[in-house]
């Protein structure tokens, strides 16, 4: 299945079902990886030293326990998005654009993001040339996102913007025109609910319920909103499914966050960590999830493709429990081949 991979690769379907979601979940990398994919048998010359690379390639001050929500993300306005979304997801464009390996990257996110081309399609806007980073907050499944919130930042000029939101309102559907909100803005019918896209400051997109409109516009104009965030990384989710988690066998996990870091040397960085309630629930998950990792090893085709799998060794720090794996360049590689061209999403 196309998803399992992107999802081992700890990425989010925007489009999956509600029947693949609990089954491809990025926690799959930390969780399940049984049902996902086999690293079996390895060839131990192939082997990278990662736990020796950890402190290397922490990306920025914080490192492990980072951010849990959006303002943590992306500063002030993160208060767009309120309570406690399910998933979110920060993808850092202006890092990919630059990357080693930006080409397999595009197209594992390009892949991985399907649900974007419903709210912004890839031709007026292409989220890795023409974003620096996009935040969505809530449900990643389409058919239930009706409390999304999309912050992007972009840069095109604001003659650019201008016409790419002339654009969306020719194509997008029962879109209407919403001065209210500001230049250029307008409404739209998407995934089954109301929208406003509009551009509260220079350089900021949002796509919100119409309903939080208001209350978003006057906030995002209001404060500051960077145009590059979580320095040395190009992947960041935020999950908050418990339920799914404890689905996947490990019931003591309350939350869990993934990232991946920009290339360096010869590695791209993919961690894991995830919260607990105590230290012995923590070592119980830890156990459990080595357990299911050293259980990996019947398919061939998964054998070929992510043999990095069998080198993640979950760890029980304190309350956490953290896993991390690089990814060498032919493993990115096979990771986007299989992935493979969806549409516009292909370079």
């Amino acid at each position: 299945m196309l998803w399992r991979l992107a999802a081992a690769l700890v990425l989010v379907s925007c489009g999956a079902s509600h029947d693949d979601r609990a089954a491809l979940s990025p926690i799959t990398i930390a969780v399940d990886p049984v049902s996902a994919l086999d690293g079996g048998p390895r060839d131990a010359a192939a082997v990278v030293p990662v736990d020796a690379a950890i402190d290397e390639y922490t990306p920025v001050a914080d490192g492990w326990r980072g951010p849990r929500d959006a303002t943590g993300l992306i500063g002030a306005g993160g208060a767009a998005v309120t309570g406690t979304p399910e998933t979110i997801v920060l993808v850092h464009s202006a890092a990919i654009r630059v990357d080693a390996r930006r080409e397999p990257l595009r197209q594992i996110l390009l892949g991985a993001l399907p649900g974007w081309n419903t709210f912004m399609p890839y031709d007026v806007v292409d989220p890795i040339v023409d974003v620096d980073w996009v935040l969505m907050a809530g449900s990643l499944v389409l058919g239930t996102t009706a409390s999304n919130v999309f912050i992007a930042h972009y840069n095109l000029s604001e003659a650019r913007a201008d016409s790419a939101m002339a654009t969306l309102l020719k194509t997008l559907p029962r879109a209407l025109v919403a001065n209210s909100f500001g230049r250029g803005a307008f409404t739209a019918f998407i995934d089954g609910a109301d929208r406003v896209y509009m551009r509260p400051r220079p350089g900021v997109l949002a796509i919100v319920p119409l309903a939080d409109g208001k209350r978003i516009a006057e906030l995002l104009a209001g404060v500051d909103v960077p145009a590059d965030v979580r320095p040395g990384e190009i992947l960041r989710v935020v999950d908050n499914g418990a339920s799914r988690i404890a689905s996947l066998g490990a019931p003591q996990i309350q939350s869990a966050r993934y990232w991946m870091t920009a290339t360096r040397g010869e590695i791209t960085m993919v961690r894991a960590e995830a919260e607990c309630p105590t230290e012995s629930d923590a070592l119980a998950a830890a156990a459990s999830l080595t357990l299911r990792l050293r259980a990996v090893g019947s398919s061939m085709m998964t054998r070929l493709l992510a043999p990095w799998l069998a080198r993640i060794t979950p760890r029980a720090t304190g309350t956490d429990v953290r896993a991390s794996v690089g990814l060498r360049e032919d493993e990115v590689s096979a990771a986007a081949a299989a992935i493979g061209c969806r549409g516009a999403a292909c370079p």
